[in-house]
């Protein structure tokens, strides 16, 4: 019993090693196509695809042919007569400006011939595929064929192959037809000597007669085809791999698109072929090579060499591969790592990404690993250059993507014009690229291919030579070779040298603000430091202590304090009481940071005990645990370690320790409403700031500097400030500090009356803070509390009110994370609530959140919150009209928000004193208490170097109002 196609086409793929998938993208059909036919479900297939298959499974002749007969019981008509049951390639992809070629010389507005270029894998079978169908899809009659290596090649090939295929597919009438006088055809054909109907030539002639005489034969016979099923356009010939085709093809081709007029129909072309070869295999000497040229002489062809695909058209390629993906690589599909991964490594060649799709559907996509298609592909290529040339390629891949040829005569060990020699072999095959004084490999995973094919041991030694001949040429100017010499140590197995240069490039690239490097570059150190053991206990203490630093600058507190832990156990094993203690105060401060406060306190606790005879580590944890006390609102416990820190700061020479004294301390300051104090404390410690070289302490120190410039009414300096901190913020991908300079820029711009600059801005800080896993709840309250004072300001009293909801909910019910500061922005609330209580006539109401303001703020020494709440109950009163009690919290007020020296409190309650005047029938007192208001205003303003915010601030109604009552 007979095969069926269907399982004749399922043995030829698994013997090949294929999927369905993976066969149909080769033949450039549906992979549902060949399901049907496996199925038995298509019992017909076209001739058309029977062909694309048999060139996609690479069948030699003999399977070719039994392929084909089998196929051929079901065939259907020549795929010119049937376009409409032709199957449809794939999506095509990029190649826009190569499809408009093929467009514009199946209008026949171009030459006889259209030729495409390129290196393997940049898509010129499958850009082939689609003239195909586009021309059936025209009315034009395809014959298609391809060469194979020169080994195997047949005479004529790929056009007597085309032809074979096609004839072999007519059906006896029309074939008798198409080869009337065409005798000579049998010359090239023998097995159509029974289809011929006329006498067979029979002469002895010469060659190159015969030659001619076949030529003709060719040329009548896709006439006669062109007549009889494509009378309104022509025959196409597609030609795949003419890198391979001989010179009797290449005569046969040039005897065919010379033809002129003889091959026209009514003055139209009735021949065009469309080939395509690699460029990288054809030498101007080569058969191909010649011919090209003779054909750009005449005039006959038209020539385009393929580029890679864009970034953007390898990822649309990618993204439509993975809709044919399993269940089982759904992971990867949607990884944006793992695309972005393989987008750079296919450098543009879209046979690469095709192939990294398949083996992510397959689970072969190794996290470096080169897929077995694509590196077979690349061996093939190095196989065919001369031994001396292949020799370098692997010193070459071991240097790296990129090299310098004197570096490689070094690591190579051979002489200058042997290298050269062998480069250009390499950059004739297109394997390199000469830059110009550089070299580099064409693709990064020809590299890795040829890297990862080298033994071990020399592969190693390769290595090690590297690292030598680059340090002993870099040695003026190292630091640019940090990291190559680190890989290189590492892959030579030089432990220790490895460890010297990761530690070097991760403090470099700190230095760059390249966070993600860094963190890479302390990885490997620390591993590298695990594999020598004791030996480098003390490099790890270092690299670790480096490695949370980065972390903590990044605003990965857990991931700072993963690395302190490391750090104090490298420092216990090394019996280092003093380093295991800082540990622990870093630790504590990391958790402090990620509000695990108990645990902070646990660490920086322990820290002290443990570090009580270290001054240095004694000022640090203070510090920190002074710093922590207070945030959480635990004053009483905070004071005496601020006692401490303010003693030790002046000895002990720790720029990172009395960093962090000139910023805790000046919250303290600040926070009381000793705003000269503050600036004076952080002006003292700055240079402690800028020698502790460390991100975080210099745009924390800023910010403060900015908060108590606001406090004092310096607001041409502040807002500079939260200009330079967000700035540093943005360009570094800091967000924790960026997120609390917006809302401290925005309630400045809120205190001026530029309400809408403040909605901005806090709107911003609100948006940032969202994202950010470790954020704390205040600088969202803060920002919500900014948005509601500037929204009352303008009169939205609705929206106001559901920002002040918003932070009212964590106040009265706080989460353990919420701790941060609650305190605080927990008086700002109350008084703004109460404000917005007053501006709906509920008295009662804003005197009781006034209450709560006060005793807050009282208790923990917050002065300006002080001022803020007593006028507010001084305004209730009034409105209440009880004068003589509203006129002691005023009075009390005004002697204050004087002894604070914050201008807008001081501006604010001027201006209710004078409201309080007026209603006493004090006019004269009155208006002078709005003439200091006013003049308040305007000493501010005229220190705004920003004229539009100055301009705002006088035009506002806030300050309109306050001069209208001063004139009285």
């Amino acid at each position: 019993m007979s095969i069926s196609f269907g399982d004749l086409l399922r043995q030829h793929r698994h013997a090949v090693g294929l999927t369905q998938e993976e066969l149909a993208e080769r033949a450039g059909i549906s992979a549902r196509t060949i399901g049907d036919i496996e199925r038995g479900v298509s019992h017909a297939p076209q001739r058309h695809t029977v062909r694309l298959l048999s060139d996609a499974l690479g069948l030699a002749s003999q399977a070719r042919s039994t392929f084909e007969e089998t196929a051929r019981h079901h065939a259907l008509p020549a795929p010119a007569t049937r376009a409409a049951e032709l199957d449809s390639p794939a999506r095509l992809i990029g190649r826009t400006p190569e499809v408009a070629l093929i467009e514009r010389h199946l209008s026949r507005a171009g030459g006889p011939l259209l030729v495409f270029g390129g290196e393997p894998g940049l898509g010129k079978t499958r850009l082939l595929a689609e003239a195909a169908h586009r021309a059936i899809s025209h009315g034009w009659c395809v014959l298609e064929g391809g060469c194979q290596r020169r080994s195997g090649q047949e005479p004529f090939a790929p056009l007597v192959g085309a032809i074979a295929r096609f004839v072999g597919g007519r059906e006896r009438e029309a074939l008798r037809s198409d080869l009337q006088g065409c005798a000579w055809l049998v010359r090239l054909l023998p097995e159509l000597t029974d289809e011929i109907g006329e006498q067979l030539p029979s002469l002895t002639v010469p060659a190159d007669q015969e030659r001619r005489l076949m030529f003709q034969a060719v040329r009548r016979l896709l006439n006669n085809v062109a007549a009889r099923d494509a009378p309104e356009t022509g025959v196409l010939l597609v030609l795949d791999d003419l890198q391979w085709a001989g010179s009797d093809a290449i005569e046969l081709l040039t005897a065919l698109v010379r033809s002129g007029h003889t091959g026209r129909q009514g003055g139209q072309r009735t021949l065009i072929v469309i080939g395509a070869y690699r460029d990288n295999e054809v030498q101007p000497s080569d058969v191909l090579g010649v011919a090209l040229a003779d054909w750009a002489h005449a005039g006959l062809v038209e020539h385009r060499t393929l580029p890679p695909l864009t970034a953007d058209e390898c990822g649309e390629l990618f993204e439509s591969l993975q809709g044919a993906l399993g269940s089982a690589a759904l992971a990867d599909r949607h990884d944006p790592v793992m695309r972005e991964r393989v987008l750079e490594r296919a450098s543009g060649v879209p046979f690469f990404v095709v192939s990294y799709a398949h083996a992510l559907r397959d689970g072969s996509a190794a996290e470096r690993a080169v897929p077995w298609d694509i590196a077979q592909g690349i061996r093939q290529r190095v196989a065919a250059l001369s031994d001396s040339a292949r020799a370098l390629l692997a010193p070459a891949a071991v240097i790296g993507r990129e090299f310098q040829l004197a570096v490689l005569v070094s690591v190579a060990e051979k002489t200058e014009d042997e290298v050269i020699d062998g480069l250009d072999a390499g950059c004739q095959s297109r394997l390199l690229v000469d830059t110009g004084g550089r070299f580099q490999f064409a693709h990064d995973l020809v590299r890795e291919v040829v890297e990862a094919d080298l033994g071990s041991t020399r592969r190693a030694a390769l290595h090690r030579r590297a690292a030598a001949v680059l340090e002993a040429l870099h040695a003026e100017n190292l630091a640019d070779q940090y990291e190559t010499l680190a890989d290189h140590w590492q892959r030579g197995g030089v432990w220790e040298q490895a460890l010297e240069y990761l530690v070097l490039a991760g403090d470099k690239a700190v230095r760059a603000g390249a966070i993600g490097e860094a963190l890479k570059h302390y990885d490997e150190a620390l591993t590298v430091c695990a594999r020598l053991g004791v030996s480098a206990r003390a490099a790890a203490v270092d690299v670790a202590n480096k490695r949370g630093f980065v972390c903590y600058d990044a605003g990965e507190f857990a991931a700072a304090a993963a690395d302190f832990g490391r750090m104090r156990d490298a420092a216990a094993q090394l019996d280092e009481r003093r380093l295991e203690a800082l540990a622990l105060a870093q630790l504590g401060m990391a958790d402090y940071y990620d509000h695990r406060f108990e645990a902070a306190e646990e660490a920086l606790r322990d820290a002290l005990s443990t570090g009580e005879s270290f001054e240095d580590v004694r000022l640090f944890a203070s510090v920190q645990l002074n710093s922590l006390y207070m945030v959480i609102g635990r004053h009483s416990d905070a004071a005496p370690l601020f006692r401490v820190a303010e003693a030790l700061a002046p000895v002990v020479d720790d720029p990172l320790s009395r960093s962090w004294w000139g910023i805790c301390g000046s919250e303290v300051l600040h926070w009381s409403g000793r705003y000269a104090d503050a600036l004076a404390h952080l002006a003292r410690w700055q240079s402690s700031v800028d020698a502790s070289k460390q991100l975080v302490t210099l745009l924390w120190t800023k910010w403060e500097t900015a908060l108590a410039c606001g406090g004092a009414g310096e607001y041409g300096r502040a807002l500079a400030l939260l200009d330079e901190v967000v700035a540093t913020c943005r360009a570094t991908g800091e967000s924790f500090i960026q997120a609390r300079a917006l809302n401290t820029a925005g309630w400045i711009h809120g205190e001026l009356y530029d309400h809408l600059g403040a909605l901005d801005l806090n709107g911003q800080s609100v948006e940032l803070a969202a994202g950010i896993e470790t954020a704390d709840t205040e600088i969202t309250s803060n920002a919500r509390l900014n948005l509601g004072d500037s929204l009352l300001a303008m009169g939205r009293v609705g929206e106001a009110d559901e920002q002040y909801r918003a932070v009212e909910r964590v106040v009265r019910n706080p989460r353990p994370q919420d701790r941060w500061m609650l305190w605080r922005y927990a008086q700002h609330l109350f008084h703004s609530v109460g404000e917005l209580c007053l501006a709906r006539g509920n008295v009662d109401s804003a005197l009781a959140y006034a209450g709560e303001c006060l005793r807050s703020a009282e208790t923990s020494w917050s002065v300006k919150n002080v001022v803020k709440s007593r006028r507010l109950c001084g305004q209730a009163l009034l409105m209440q009209g009880d004068l003589p009690t509203a006129d002691a919290e005023l009075t009390l007020a005004i002697d204050t928000a004087r002894q604070l020296g914050n201008p807008p409190q001081l501006w604010k309650t001027l201006t209710v004193v004078g409201d309080l005047r007026a209603v006493q029938g004090r006019p004269a007192d009155a208006r002078r208490a709005y003439r200091e208001a006013v003049q308040i205003v305007k000493d501010v303003a005229a220190e705004l170097a920003d004229d539009r915010l100055r301009q705002t601030l006088l035009n506002s109604a806030q300050v309109q109002q306050m001069v209208e009552r001063a004139a009285g």
